[in-house]
């Protein structure tokens, strides 16, 4: 089966032609929530994302700019959900053995709770909750913790969210109770 299928969008913005390669998968896009009970604390995972030097202001085009500029990189440091991609929603043996390889605890797929299935940048995205006890060891640095008492400052202060994790922790509140100040 074909894995994944390419086309260009053709449109015009303000009278000029442009065009937008656009990438399509056949698969389906896995999501996970984690919240860690001994330490009240959900546990997201840090990527860097370069494509957000694109909305810093310093940012200058090569024409005007052929040196470069030299940027702080943690504005592209995003806190996301675990996720991977997996070949049928059923199978979540691919997420659950991320998790387990990168925070080193024991989750298994009996574990997971679904919470929703939606479509998001043209993926079907499947969205999981589970806890897990007794902590994680030994914390990788790519790996943030925040702590419920901190949900409000991490959702209102963050400069990029994305809409599976503001989903996640907004059914959090929902099915735990937790009212927003």
């Amino acid at each position: 089966s074909q894995r994944f299928s390419f086309f260009t969008l053709h449109y015009q913005l303000e009278g000029v032609p442009r065009f937008w390669e656009i990438l399509s998968t056949n698969r389906h896009r896995q999501g996970i929530l984690i919240f860690d009970t001994s330490s009240a604390s959900f546990v997201l995972t840090r990527r860097f994302r370069p494509a957000l030097l694109s909305r810093n202001a310093a940012v200058q085009s090569e024409e005007s700019n052929p040196e470069g500029s030299h940027l702080s990189t943690e504005p592209c440091v995003t806190s996301e959900l675990f996720s991977c991609i997996a070949q049928t929603p059923e199978n979540t043996d691919s997420i659950v053995s991320k998790v387990n390889r990168e925070l080193g605890c024991d989750l298994r797929s009996e574990h997971l709770n679904k919470i929703s299935s939606f479509r998001m940048w043209g993926e079907q995205y499947h969205l999981f909750y589970a806890k897990v006890e007794g902590g994680i060891p030994d914390l990788p640095s790519d790996v943030q913790l925040v702590p419920l008492t901190e949900l409000d400052n991490f959702t209102q202060n963050t400069a990029f969210l994305s809409s599976d994790l503001l989903l996640a922790l907004e059914w959090w509140r929902l099915k735990w109770g937790i009212k927003k100040d």
